[in-house]
């Protein structure tokens, strides 16, 4: 008999400590959301100002001008490096074959070159 009353001694303990845990979260929950939720007073507001006036300076006016056009009709599979003197290696990538230019610094072409794909001597087999 004294091991059920036991049980149930601790029964009710646990019983107990349950609601007090729940009274606690309840508490702090309720805390939380009246004391850490933002109050009107405290958030900014934010003015919009709509500009219907012409410019200031409606005398200046850019107008732009295409010098260049860059399509995907055009592109080519390549790579480029650019060494210290500050010239530019192009190598185009196509099937047969692979064409590198060499550019100096002021963009103009100094030389180019086709180097036949494979694996026998003078050939490219890969660039990477």
């Amino acid at each position: 008999m004294e091991l059920g009353e036991g049980m149930m001694d601790l029964r009710e303990r646990v019983k107990s400590m349950m609601k007090t845990g729940f009274i606690l979260f309840f508490i702090l929950i309720l805390s939380f959301l009246i004391f850490c939720g933002k109050k009107e007073s405290d958030l900014k507001r934010v003015d919009i100002v709509e500009n219907s006036d012409l410019p200031k300076y409606s005398h200046s006016i850019i107008k732009f001008q295409e010098e260049l056009t860059i399509s995907n009709d055009t592109w080519v599979d390549g790579s480029f490096l650019v060494d210290d003197e500050g010239a530019t290696y192009f190598f185009n990538i196509q099937k047969d074959y692979i064409e590198g230019y060499k550019y100096n610094k002021d963009g103009k072409l100094i030389f180019s070159k086709k180097f036949p794909r494979g694996q026998g001597s003078g050939d490219i087999f890969n660039l990477y």
